[in-house]
């Protein structure tokens, strides 16, 4: 399910990683991440929502194998699947925060809300582009606001 990316780890400790970033991505809704594990865990959390969609034993079973809790799984298939049940993939969106892109920001989107992108310049000529994951809303093509811009110079994880 993964990509090809090896984020500088051995398989079983990456997989361990993309697993509970996942979890954490689909019970909290929001996750704050470098940008290269960003683009590892978007396909997987959509891909646990589209077993959610699916609403059965088998696709709750493979779900639960992946996903690290069963309340989360739980949530998965009871709320985030009733959500997006009129969209077809696309739940998620990176944005990138921070000097460079260097770390990204995921979050679900909310359903009243809606986003901008924007670009706050520094002091020393560089710019912050925000970066965020979004689950997006299903009656709206555009994207929750998110609370603050801040600069930060690496993830903490």
């Amino acid at each position: 399910m993964p990509g090809t990316r090896k984020l500088g780890k051995p398989t079983d400790q990456r997989m361990a990683m993309l697993r509970q970033q996942v979890t954490d991505l689909l019970d909290k809704g929001r996750m704050e991440t470098t940008v290269t594990r960003a683009k590892e865990i978007a396909p997987m959390a959509e891909k646990m929502i589209s077993l959610g969609k699916k609403k059965d034993l088998a696709a709750y079973r493979q779900a639960l194998s992946f996903i690290t809790r069963e309340d989360v799984a739980k949530k998965t298939f009871d709320e985030l699947s009733v959500k997006y049940a009129d969209r077809n993939g696309g739940y998620t969106r990176i944005t990138r925060i921070g000097p460079q892109g260097i770390s990204s920001y995921r979050r679900w989107q909310s359903s009243s809300s809606s986003e901008k992108i924007k670009r706050k310049s520094t002091a020393n000529g560089g710019a912050f582009l925000l970066a965020d994951i979004h689950i997006r809303n299903q009656s709206s093509s555009m994207y929750s606001k998110t609370s603050s811009m801040r600069q930060c110079s690496r993830a903490h994880i």
